[in-house]
């Protein structure tokens, strides 16, 4: 039986205070409800879909939404906000500060880095409901990751280092230590379809260096200051990797002849060299890619189906 081709996906990037929404295959606007923007939240963070399919994000001023939200979910296709605050704004041990990097782990459970407070980071069940807290020791989580050969663990970007967290035990270890010899501002992180840890340095010489899941076997994947970037000045920002294996990288093009500088790169295989994605955005950060069956696939799928459950004449 065939199953449905996932060969497109839609690209979710979250710019200013907006939530952009893209075709994975050409790069352009989907509107939603005859909008540019997929959805509008002030002082929108992070962004991740979940295995609900519904789109979840984040937002570092609660206090302006009117449910307190600092966590929302929205319908993929139609931007509809989906019931109340996912997670709301709460003085207690579930208190989000400052949601930035956000991923789901083990059984539907929402990873939120909260650069904020003690800069842990806090689980929330697939309710929304507030599970523990992993603290780290560099602070100021900023990403979160899970390799997907061995979920038991939470990978955490905090800036000056890369941190490996237990799920059970809560036993965190320093994996990759920021210093002249490997980053100085591990911002971003991400699981290839390699095996390999990626890592965003958007410091004064920004890359991004690829390592073995275990912190060892350091290597630049991309050099933004090479020449195969130039002419182009590229600050990154954060990163993904789309359905089609290539790593999208969001930033600024700092030499943009207009005032709408950010855009979104799609690098080559070996990240040798990048092309433009998406451009005339302001300032775009986290990036989630949800997949989307093409119809001609579905349509094959439905009719293996039939042909599998055809009565014998």
């Amino acid at each position: 039986m065939l199953a449905p081709s996932l060969s497109r996906a839609d690209l979710f990037v979250v710019d200013s205070d907006t939530v952009g929404r893209f075709n994975s295959s050409t790069g352009a606007v989907i509107q939603t409800n005859g909008q540019n923007a997929f959805t509008t939240l002030v002082g929108a963070t992070g962004v991740t879909v979940g295995p609900d399919a519904r789109v979840y994000v984040g937002t570092s001023n609660p206090g302006l939404d009117p449910n307190l939200a600092v966590v929302n979910r929205y319908n993929a296709t139609t931007g509809q906000k989906f019931g109340g605050a996912f997670i709301v704004y709460a003085n207690d041990a579930s208190q989000l500060s400052n949601a930035q990097g956000m991923s789901f782990g083990p059984g539907g459970n929402l990873y939120v880095a909260d650069i904020g407070d003690d800069g842990s980071v806090k689980t929330f069940s697939a309710n929304g409901g507030y599970l523990t807290s992993y603290l780290t020791t560099g602070g100021n989580a900023q990403a979160v990751a899970f390799n997907p050969a061995a979920p038991g663990d939470v990978y955490v970007a905090t800036g000056g280092t890369i941190e490996r967290i237990n799920l059970a035990t809560h036993a965190d270890s320093i994996i990759v230590q920021g210093s002249s010899a490997t980053f100085s501002d591990a911002a971003d992180l991400a699981f290839g379809p390699d095996g390999k840890l990626y890592v965003l340095d958007p410091g004064a010489t920004p890359r991004i260096f690829r390592y073995n899941a275990d912190g060892t076997g350091q290597t630049v994947f991309a050099d933004f200051s090479s020449p195969a970037f130039s002419p182009a000045i590229f600050q990154p920002t954060n990163m993904a990797f789309g359905a089609d294996g290539h790593l999208y990288v969001s930033g600024e093009s700092l030499n943009a002849p207009t005032s709408q500088q950010g855009e979104v790169l799609r690098l080559t295989a070996d990240g040798s060299s990048s092309t433009e994605f998406v451009t005339n955005l302001n300032t775009p950060g986290f990036l989630a890619f949800s997949d989307v069956p093409e119809p001609s696939s579905l349509s094959l799928f439905a009719g293996s189906l039939f042909f599998l459950r055809r009565p014998k004449r």
